[in-house]
């Protein structure tokens, strides 16, 4: 894993020397001592507002910020944890209150510097005061807010009480007063800028959890007469041999200095290493500057992702008075909509002129009881999105802008971002002016901020807003021009150096989800999908399964997971054949997008269940995914790739629920991340099977051709070699090709055989009807522990051998739920594992072994448990 991004430091010593630093800009974090009350419990709200005691009997509870209620009430052992059983329904009154936040603070010295308030985001609405005096409205979570209060501030040294009211959300929105005109077909809650995961129980907790607090850092800021705003760099990326190559900069300055002032800056390489520095003219704040030998930020596919670093200081009257350090990689991004070679609609995204297949899935956020940054958690996130293989990451809409610390995570790590601005599922008011005005704001200042970072890819208009026209109301009828025009228009005009896509899914087509023009969205479960084996490119992809059954018993009761009288046989049809508890934590219509488990056989139990649902989704994955990447139609062999990304919905849940991720609330990846993760392989061998044909291909992401000999066996679950073929394969990189056909070999039989294909390390099988109808054998499987890397060998076909752990310790494994041919060989990583940590080792047909190390230096200890093989 690439290392984490060291704090923004100063970069050259000789060059921060130069000037003095008195009267410079100054931040003063407003974290701890806060205090956060109930205020039904609180009879004088003026008095609250000024610092007054509360009442005996009123609620109040200590807290940092940022922070949501839900967090602190917890904390405060005031609520259950809303994370398990039906305790989110019990703590639903959170959201039905008004709440209070309030903390002191000492006036700094000023030393003749502005003193303002800022917020980085209010959920929701609120009322601001400092020491009792009305400051600010809030109505906006994704908007900051910036406050001068030099007058209202007590004299240096002594305390000052900032209070918030933040209002319930629930009681906002019943306030709201629709237009006529919109007939109904905006759901209240749309007129309120607001997450709107909130107003739901699709990210998996029920009813909802309507969140209140201060997610963001709020701060007393001193300004000096004049402060850097905003600095904007732009690469450009010259000839092949470097010329060219350089940054154009651009400075916004705000105040007012009436001596006037002066730019200084300084180049830093990749190595940290002073490239260049400079001093602008007064009052210049645009230029360019030549890189010599550049170092080009590849996503972590196609190379390394090297950062340069710019720092600027503002000199007014011969004093450092604001600086500012941007970090930035040098990079191109362009979409393509044709292929020049065929006329064929297309939706590739290219990388300094390189084509890339983007492999990744949808980023919701990550943490249910709050709206804050949760740091600890998203860096575990993006530390398996990178062990699945994954180069991109769509910020969904419908949930919160991350944290500077996420974009410069992946910057380092070189994960693009696809980032869609926060408008979910639905329609938005969006023909109001005043509406516009606000989210125009919001767009403006969200490019702003984050245009800078090499791994924001595109930006898009939102999540599934025309497709939800589509599909409730037919023609759009009011307020498209948001997305069609006020967006492109501010994205072109601050950030002309990535794309911009109007709405996800969205492509003209003959409806908005059409598979062959722009992105799509995977409706396969629900509908028929017209033209949708390959399409262009896929935003969201998957099927619905469970948590592991060690994290599903952390929120559920034994009684609820499963009930002594509960029968899984789908005795009618459209049954939900899981128990109650398990629709109850899952959204809406979550059975109906599960995968064929009727290629099972039927559950006894709960883990049973679970491991189908799970396999189901993996292998719906597995062949959505490299059906993708061979890029055409099955049967159609053609050179051209029609297919140019996969983004599944979804990477994480907020909650403990049941749907569509591949990794659960607790981090811990479920069954169908391990499917995804070899179908994310840069070099990918997969089989193709139609009525008519069967063979092999070799597609190629990497970044250099694939050469060597590809082996095809024929083989009996005994192991029996039936047939074998050898080929020769050269693939080049960002082509697919069949480089063999299984017909030589003869007629296989379904239930007994299968087929094995290698290539350079790899070692793929195919099995040719459902997992209930072949006729297995017990395998004995011969497993050792060295330490980090575990072998399994086994004599038969060993059907979906599982690496099974305590999942409260760190341990990682390089692959899992993967099939093993007769006589086959895996080597599997470990990581994390403590001398004594045991691993269970088992498949569907093969009794479970036990291994791990008794202490350091030691041989593995093994033990065989007794098992029925074969048992489902």
């Amino acid at each position: 894993m690439p290392n984490r991004a060291e704090p923004h430091t100063r970069t050259d010593e000789r060059y921060h020397e130069k000037g003095r630093h008195a009267m410079a800009r100054e931040q003063l974090p407003l974290q701890s001592g806060w205090e956060v009350c109930r205020m039904a419990t609180v009879v004088d709200r003026a008095a609250f507002a000024s610092g007054a005691a509360l009442p005996d009997d009123a609620e109040s509870y200590p807290a940092r910020v940022p922070n949501s209620v839900h967090e602190v009430l917890l904390e405060a052992g005031r609520i259950s944890d809303p994370h398990n059983g039906d305790n989110a329904e019990q703590s639903a009154w959170v959201g039905d209150e008004d709440w209070g936040f309030r903390v002191s603070f000492d006036t700094p010295e000023l030393d003749g510097r502005s003193p303002w308030l800022v917020f980085e985001g209010v959920d929701t609405v609120a009322e601001g005061f400092l020491n009792g005096r009305a400051v600010q409205s809030f109505d906006d979570m994704f908007l900051r807010y910036e406050i001068e209060v030099g007058a209202l501030l007590a004299p240096v040294g002594e305390p000052n009480l900032l209070a918030l009211e933040v209002r319930s959300p629930s009681a906002a929105i019943a306030e709201i007063v629709p237009p006529e005109e919109h007939g109904g077909r905006v759901i209240p809650h749309r007129y309120l800028r607001k997450g709107s995961g909130d107003f739901t129980s699709y990210l998996g907790v029920r009813p909802e959890s309507l969140k209140v607090g201060i997610p963001g850092e709020v701060r007393l800021e001193l300004r000096p007469s004049s402060w850097i705003d905003d600095v904007r760099i732009l690469s450009r990326i010259g000839d092949e041999d470097g010329s060219g190559t350089g940054v154009d900069v651009a400075v916004e300055v705000s105040g007012g200095a009436a001596g006037g002032w002066h730019l200084e800056w300084a180049l830093t390489g990749p190595d940290g290493a002073l490239l260049v520095s400079g001093d602008e003219a007064r009052g210049s704040s645009a230029w360019n500057i030549p890189i010599v030998d550049p170092q080009l930020w590849w996503p972590r596919t196609h190379g390394s992702s090297p950062l340069y670093a710019l720092a600027v200081r503002l000199v007014v009257e011969g004093a450092v008075a604001d600086e500012s350090e941007q970090r930035f990689g040098l990079r191109t991004i362009s979409l393509d909509t044709d292929d020049a070679a065929t006329g064929e609609e297309r939706f590739r995204f290219s990388v300094n002129g390189t084509p890339i297949y983007m492999m990744g899935a949808n980023w919701i956020p990550v943490e249910g009881i709050t709206n804050a940054w949760r740091g600890d958690r998203a860096r575990r996130l993006l530390d398996l999105a990178e062990e699945a293989g994954m180069n991109l990451l769509r910020v969904w809409g419908g949930g919160l802008v991350p944290d500077d610390e996420f974009y410069e995570e992946c910057d380092h790590r070189g994960i693009l971002v696809w980032q869609d601005f926060m408008f979910g599922y639905g329609v938005y008011p969006a023909d109001q002016p005043a509406f516009i005005a606000r989210v125009s704001e919001e767009a403006r200042a969200q490019v702003r901020r984050l245009r800078n970072h090499p791994c924001v890819l595109v930006w898009v208009g939102g999540n599934e807003n025309f497709f939800a026209w589509d599909l409730e109301f037919g023609e759009p009828s009011f307020g498209q021009q948001l997305f069609a025009e006020v967006l492109p228009a501010i994205c072109a005009e601050l950030d002309p150096s990535r794309p911009m896509h109007v709405n996800s899914p969205w492509g003209g087509g003959p409806y908005s989800n059409w598979p062959l023009s722009g992105d799509w969205h995977d409706d396969s479960t629900l509908k028929y999908s017209y033209k949708s084996s390959v399409p262009t490119f896929t935003a969201e992809l998957g099927r619905v399964s469970t948590p592991s059954l060690q994290s599903m018993r952390r929120f559920m009761s034994e009684d609820e997971l499963w009930p002594a009288d509960f029968d899984p046989a789908v005795s009618r049809p459209g049954l939900i054949a899981w128990p109650e508890m398990w629709s109850h934590r899952a959204p809406g219509g979550a059975w109906e997008r599960i995968g064929r488990i009727e290629d099972f056989c039927e559950p006894a139990g709960p883990g049973d269940l679970i491991r189908s649902l799970g396999i189901a989704h993996g292998e719906y994955l597995r062949a959505s995914v490299e059906r993708h990447r061979r890029g055409r139609p099955n049967g159609d062999r053609g050179a051209t790739r029609r297919s140019w990304g996969d983004i599944v919905w979804r990477l994480n849940d907020t909650w403990p629920t049941i749907y569509w991720s591949v990794i659960d609330s607790y981090l811990q990846p479920k069954i169908a991340f391990h499917y995804l993760r070899r179908a994310f392989d840069p070099v990918l061998v997969s089989f193709e099977q139609t009525p008519d044909d069967l063979g092999v291909w070799v597609t190629n992401d990497s970044t250099d051709a694939v050469d060597g000999e590809l082996a095809l066996e024929r083989l009996r679950f005994d192991g029996t070699v039936i047939g074998r073929l050898a080929v020769p394969v050269s693939v080049a990189p960002g082509q697919s090709l069949r480089v063999a056909d299984a017909a030589p070999l003869g007629p296989v039989f379904v239930r007994d055989e299968l087929l094995r294909a290698r290539f350079r390390g790899r070692d793929v099988t195919w099995i040719f009807t459902g997992e209930r109808y072949l006729n297995l054998l017990d395998a004995a499987l011969d497993v050792t522990l060295d330490g980090d890397e575990l072998v399994v060998t086994t004599d038969r076909y060993a059907r979906q051998v599982v690496l099974d752990f305590d999942e409260s310790l760190p341990i990682s494994v390089s692959d899992n739920y993967f099939d093993l041919a007769p006589g086959g060989r895996a080597v599997v990583g470990v990581s994390g594992r403590a001398d004594g940590d045991r691993i269970r080792v088992s498949a569907l047909n093969a009794s479970e072994r036990e291994v791990g190390a008794q202490e350091s230096g030691a041989p593995a200890a093994e033990t065989v448990l007794e098992t029925t093989a074969g048992a489902a």
